[in-house]
Parts: structure tokens; C-alpha cells; sequence
């Protein structure tokens, strides 16, 4: 949360790597808001942090709005059909992410895989 609030200030991090850190829902609502309205960061992993779908739905209206993130890494955060679809949605208006990683969020149903294979093309 203390690193959210810098974020929120901060033109000079472009890169910032949470992996494995037990962020939780709590930490990445929190992040997601300071990327509202942070610009400078383009690269940022949250691997490993157990966001599920509750965060999946933050991270989805940051994407909504950030103007400045081009790679986002939610490799193995137990994120299932709910949060892949807020996450579609929340893409579907974002025209800057170039790079996004799922990989290990094994919970996810065809439909969930279908619209992801959908959203790249």
C-alpha cells in the first residue's frame, strides 16, 4: 500500500517486479489505483501473488485507463474465468499493453481460453 501511494507521484520507475510477495487483493487494488494515474511504468510483474479473481477485476479497470503500461506478467495467480473476462473487458479499451503473460493461472475453462485466443488476434 506505502508503494502504491509512491507510485502515484513517481515519473521515473519504469520497471517494477512484485513477484512472489503475497500482494493479495488488498495490495494490488491498491496498485492498480496509483496506475491510474501513473504514466512511466511500462513494465510490471506481479507473478506469484494470489490475486485471483477479486484482483483480476482491479487490475482490469487500471487497464481501462493506464495509458502507460506496455507488459503486464499475472503468471500464477490463481486468476479464473471471472477475472479473465474483466480482464478481456478491461482490454478491449487499453491500446498501449503489448505484452501480456497467464501462463500457470491453470483454473481457467475453454470458454476463458477461447476468448484470450480471441483478444490476440
Amino acid at each position: 500500500v506505502v508503494l502504491a501511494r509512491v507510485l502515484e507521484g513517481d515519473a521515473q520507475l519504469t520497471s517494477l517486479k512484485l513477484e512472489d510477495n503475497r500482494v493479495g487483493v488488498r495490495g494490488i487494488q491498491a496498485l492498480s489505483q496509483a496506475l491510474l494515474v501513473n504514466t512511466s511504468l511500462s513494465f510490471l510483474s506481479i507473478k506469484q501473488n494470489q490475486i485471483g479473481d477479486y484482483g483480476s477485476t482491479s487490475v482490469a479497470s487500471m487497464l481501462r485507463l493506464n495509458q502507460g503500461l506496455t507488459d503486464l506478467n499475472l503468471v500464477a495467480n490463481d486468476i479464473r474465468d471471472a477475472g479473465i473476462r474483466e480482464l478481456c473487458a478491461g482490454l478491449a479499451e487499453n491500446f498501449t499493453l503489448r505484452n501480456l503473460r497467464l501462463l500457470n493461472n491453470d483454473n481457467m475453462g475453454p470458454a476463458s481460453k477461447k476468448l484470450l485466443v480471441t483478444m490476440q488476434q
